[in-house]
């Protein structure tokens, strides 16, 4: 971010000098490139993960009510990529704010379906079969990566206020 109140490019806000890699940092095209990268990449990995998952899910098979199988769908799978979308556009924040939308979401609704609720996609009521292990294992580095998401796009959210202001 460019200093508002001394006019210095080498400086923040608050006044404090900034190394060179600090002002290439906090550059608003620089940061733009941050989220895209980051949030591309995240993105990419936490679907991998969830068809990997839902792999799993059709093989034991884990059988779920269709209303549950589509708010997983838009959590976990559309919203995502609707945010993916955004961030390659002027609307950067808008698909990072999806993006946590659609993490905490998850968090929250794969986190009690997994691990809380006894139910059918409990990780200790799924049928046995030899995809138990990777369902099991999935279900686990799901909840991980949302948390992560969660952060990320808090972090994201924070880099990129400033990314309006002229370079």
């Amino acid at each position: 971010m460019r200093a508002a109140t001394t006019g210095r490019a080498d400086t923040n806000a608050s006044g404090t000098r900034m190394s060179p890699e600090q002002v290439h940092l906090e550059h608003p095209r620089t940061t733009d490139r941050v989220a895209i990268r980051y949030g591309t990449i995240f993105i990419l990995l936490h679907g991998a993960v969830a068809l990997l998952h839902e792999a799993a899910h059709r093989i034991l098979p884990v059988g779920l009510p269709t209303l549950k199988y589509a708010i997983a769908y838009a959590f976990v799978g559309v919203l995502p990529i609707v945010a993916m979308v955004l961030l390659w556009t002027s609307r950067r924040r808008m698909g990072i704010w999806l993006l946590l939308i659609s993490m905490a979401g998850s968090l929250v609704y794969a986190g009690a379906h997994h691990f809380v609720m006894n139910n059918p996609d409990h990780i200790n009521q799924v049928p046995r079969g030899a995809w138990l292990p990777v369902f099991q294992v999935t279900a686990v580095v799901m909840l991980i990566l949302e948390a992560f998401g969660c952060w990320l796009s808090v972090w994201l959210l924070a880099r990129t206020k400033d990314a309006t202001v002229p370079a």
